[in-house]
Formats: C-alpha cells, structure tokens, sequence
C-alpha cells in the first residue's frame, strides 16, 4: 500500500512559533500565520504555493495577535500561538485587514481566544461584520492611534486601497518593525521565513509578480501606493528594522529593507517600466505564431529587450514592458478565448494603460480578429497603433513578414525612447 502525502498535511504536524525578534524592552516577537503550500491559482494567476502571515507580540505578560488567517488554516494559527502562550493570555487581535485569506478564519480563531479585543479601523469592522457577521466588542482606531503592549507601543496607520478600502499598518516604535500587511507581500512559501534566508533573486521575482498581478491599478503619481507609502514614511520616520508582510517572506537586513522600500518606490512611480517589447500570441495552426517571430527579429534589431510568449500569465511581463503587441487568429468570428480573457485581465490591471500596442494575426474566413483585438485594446486604454496591424489570409510570408519586421522595429524603438525619456 502506498500513502500520498501532501507538503501541506505534514506542514500541519509542524506548527512552533517562529521567532522573529527579541523585543527592546522584554518579550518576544512571533509568526505564527500559515503556510499554504499547495495553493496554486490566485485571482486568477498562477502561483507556487503562499504563506498568511500573522504575528504575536508578547510583552511582560501581554499578548497581542496581529491578523489571522484563511479559515483552513485557523487551526494551525492556534496551535503556533499555543506554543508560546495561553491562547487566553492574548488580549487583543488587532486585524490590518478584512480580505478573507487574512479574515476567514476570525471566528474560529475568536473562539478559542475568550479575552481577546477586536481592534480595528471603523471599514474593517464593518467589512468584517458584513461578511463573518463578528460577534465581539471591538475597539475602532483611527489614524496615528497608538497601543501599548506591555513595554511595547504599537502605532496604528490607515492606507485606503492598497489593495482594500480598509488596507491599514501598524508600527512597533521602539522596535522599528513594520507590519505592512498586503504591501511588500510575495506569493512564496518556504522552509525559512526571512528573505536572507532564500535566493533573493526568487524572493524578487516573487514581488513583481505579486505587484504585476494585484497592485498596479493603484501605482502611479496619483495612485494610493504612493499615498500609502508617503503615509508610512511619515509614521516611521523612514526607521525600519523588518518588514513583516502578510505574504511571503519578511525583511530583516538593512539592505533587504532598503531593497524593498525601493522596488515598491519603483512600482508606485511605474518606474518599473524598462525598455522592452511584449509579443504575446495564441495560434491554431502556427500561422500567426511566424508573424509573432518576425516582430520578435524586429524588436531585437533594435537593441530593445524582447520577450516572446503564449497568451497565459503574462501580466509579471507586461509589467515592466514598454510596449506590447499581441496577436490572434480569428476563431468563431472573434479572437482565441484566451487573447479575449488575456486583454481582459490586462485590462483590470490597467497593464496597458497609455502603452502603444499593436495587433497581428492571420485569418480564413473573416478578418475580425483584427477588428476585435483593437476594439479590445482600446478599452484596456492602449495606445492603439492600428495603422501597424499585420494581418495576413491563411499563411503569413513574404511581405507580411516584412511588415511584421517593420511593426518591431516601429515597437523597439518607441521603447527605447520612452525609457529614454523617464
């Protein structure tokens, strides 16, 4: 007989605490969230598992628990915090946070915490009672509201809508830890909680990928990243330990931190944005592939960056991309279903937000692809090149290829100098 076991069921045999720090005026910091080790589809992109993170601060007898979990993993929350402390001895839950994989596991976890206060900004607890219809008193903060935790004091920050209308931070002040909730997260799960602790290269990769996929409609000079960022530079004085995220990995180094604040400046600002060509395509019989190939020798000309890639998961690519050219054959008088859920999703993100794209593909019976595609990138607010198009009936060679070398060279060289010119 042979047994399957799951990263993810033995994970639930392992549930210390894990110590992050050693606190200044006694007491200790922990994790003590959950590791999901077999998650992978997340809103829609694909992911290798992920980590919610909540912490305990224990202080000269007082217990605070920051956030909770998904519901599935409440249990595994409990018994971490059990070993470190009675679970009555925590006498507040401070929750950063309604969405459910930080939230669904409220009551579960509320249950077994019998002296613990909810505590929270005024739209979390009404987010909260919307959803798990919260049954315990609750102390609403606002703003630069302070908690003591024994020796410890924790200063309260709220930043609407990064990613949440309740998005809040909290701050230990003699400890310059910040608790910076869905910001500075990573969908990684690993052995060790601390970026040092892994390939750095991964743990980035991770970031922009999380970023790419769930907060670029809120970058920008006028977005709420920036807003948000300003908000805790303000609260920390730019004083900052470790970064305790509620996904991923922490940050503890000084040049963890350092990296960190600044690949969250870069995507606030969309200087992320490097001179680079994305050639997205879907294909039935391999046609409209050979055009994708020629733009791709087009773009390389040039001296731009290109990436050549199938229609899935490409938002981590478009991204950092400049420019971004996609293509389809017509199918059932429209594009390929997955150019049309492709636009669609870059559209939510506003990836192609004032980007120059273009459209190319061939097609049998009907030139719609072309038509759709366009009408498609218009609406994801795209600058639409549709003068550049390449399309082409059944198979692509010759001067359509050429044409197709000519709209990468075009794309290159619009990335060079919009690069240039930032």
């Amino acid at each position: 007989m042979v047994f399957f076991v799951t990263r993810n069921t033995m994970a639930t045999a392992v549930t210390q605490a894990k110590k992050v720090a050693s606190l200044t005026g006694g007491g200790s910091l922990w994790w003590v969230g959950g590791q999901d080790w077999d998650a992978r589809d997340w809103h829609g992109f694909q992911i290798e598992g992920t980590t919610y993170g909540a912490y305990l601060i224990e202080s000269q007898g007082d217990c605070v628990l920051i956030d909770t979990v998904k519901a599935s993993f409440a249990d595994e929350l409990l018994d971490r915090v059990r070993s470190v402390v009675k679970l009555e001895d925590v006498s507040r839950l401070l929750v950063l946070h309604s969405e459910p994989d930080h939230t669904s596991g409220v009551n579960h976890v509320l249950e077994h915490l019998p002296n613990a206060k909810v505590t929270c900004g005024k739209k979390t607890r009404q987010l909260m009672q919307a959803q798990y219809s919260l049954d315990r008193e609750c102390q609403i903060l606002e703003h630069d509201d302070t908690l003591t935790v024994g020796n410890a004091t924790l200063k309260f920050g709220k930043v609407p809508m990064l990613h949440w209308p309740d998005s809040s931070y909290a701050y230990l002040m003699e400890d310059k830890v910040l608790f910076s909730n869905d910001a500075f997260g990573q969908h990684f799960c690993g052995d060790y909680p601390f970026c040092d602790q892994h390939d750095r290269s991964h743990v980035s990769r991770e970031m922009n990928s999380y970023a790419a996929n769930i907060l670029t409609p809120f970058t920008g000079e006028k977005g709420t990243m920036n807003k948000g960022l300003t908000r805790v530079l303000a609260t920390t004085g730019g004083e900052i330990s470790t970064i305790c995220p509620s996904h991923g990995v922490m940050f503890r180094t000084p040049e963890d931190v350092q990296m960190a604040l600044e690949r969250y400046t870069s995507y606030a600002n969309q200087t992320q944005i490097r001179p680079k060509v994305l050639v997205l395509y879907d294909s039935m019989y391999g046609h409209t592939v050979t055009i994708a190939r020629a733009i791709e020798e087009g773009v390389y000309s040039t001296g731009a960056e290109v990436k050549l890639m199938h229609t899935r998961h490409t938002a981590t690519e478009a991204f950092d991309s400049a420019c971004v050219a996609i293509g389809s054959p017509t199918l059932n008088m429209t594009v390929m279903p997955s150019v049309h859920s492709t636009l669609g999703y870059l559209k939510g993100l506003e990836l192609l937000k004032n980007k120059p794209v273009a459209a190319f593909g061939c097609y049998g019976w009907s030139i719609n692809n072309i038509k759709e595609m366009h009408k498609l990138l218009g609406d994801a607010k795209g600058e639409v090149l549709e003068d550049l198009a390449v399309k082409q009936l059944w198979a692509a060679s010759g001067d359509t290829l050429a044409s197709a070398r000519d709209l990468g060279i075009e794309l290159g060289k619009r990335a060079l100098s919009k690069c240039k010119k930032e």
